[in-house]
């Protein structure tokens, strides 16, 4: 041999030499990148499955909402729409209960208001009174108990000496508003009246209140006039 080939052919680049540990850690990297890429991919998918059936979860309830409170407020449409028509109806048979009937009917139904107010305004007075009686013995009481220490009290308060008295005369009160209690009997109740009854007394209430309104209208341009005529004026000016 040449000793020229001999070297050349044994000369190696260490570059072309593998690492043997190069391609497996290539491999392995390559191999978690795509698994990392497929669980990213499997948790959108996931992700985006569940939002939608959220989406249209919610969807169905707010349908399902509108819905009922539609059908609530077409119900409740409807039953105005039917009250207000049985109310109309039942103006309209109050009118015609009071054009048939005449004047008998109008006294008949302004005697059941006047004694429907009587014995609302009886029992409201019964009640006051009965408060009253325990307002009363009450006070006495307190009167009684602030009058002990009179003694002891300072200079600034005055009018001890009265409490005693006080407390008599509001014991005989509430002892007069109980005898009167006790001696009343209990009234009948008031007679009844349908709703036909009550829709012909607001009538007749708002005919005597346009009756009244008028009537003072009237004395009151009466008056005005009365004053004009009496107050001295030209003749272009005087009413009289």
């Amino acid at each position: 041999g040449n000793p020229g080939v001999a070297q050349a052919s044994l000369s190696v680049d260490p570059k072309a030499v593998p690492d043997p540990l190069i391609a497996p850690m290539a491999a392995m990297q390559g191999s978690i990148a795509h698994d990392v890429q497929g669980q990213v991919a499997r948790g959108l998918q996931v992700g985006w499955a569940a939002t939608q059936d959220r989406a249209q979860a919610g969807w169905a309830v707010t349908r399902e909402k509108a819905q009922a409170g539609w059908e609530v407020a077409r119900e409740r449409a409807y039953s105005g729409c039917v009250a207000a028509r049985e109310r109309v109806d039942t103006i309209r048979e109050g009118k015609a209960l009071l054009d048939r009937g005449g004047r008998a009917v109008e006294f008949a139904v302004l005697a059941k208001v006047a004694a429907r107010e009587a014995a609302a305004l009886d029992a409201g007075l019964g009640e006051s009174a009965a408060r009253a009686i325990a307002v009363l013995e009450d006070a006495a009481t307190q009167l009684r108990a602030g009058r002990e220490p009179a003694e002891g009290l300072p200079d600034g308060i005055g009018g001890i000496q009265d409490y005693e008295a006080l407390a008599e005369a509001f014991e005989v009160r509430a002892a007069t508003y109980r005898r009167l209690l006790d001696s009343l009997k209990a009234l009948p109740p008031a007679p009844r009246m349908s709703a036909v009854e009550e829709d012909a007394a607001r009538i007749l209430q708002f005919k005597a209140g346009c009756h009244r309104a008028a009537t003072k209208t009237l004395e009151g341009c009466e008056a005005v006039k009365e004053r004009r005529c009496r107050s001295p004026c030209d003749s272009r000016q005087a009413w009289c």
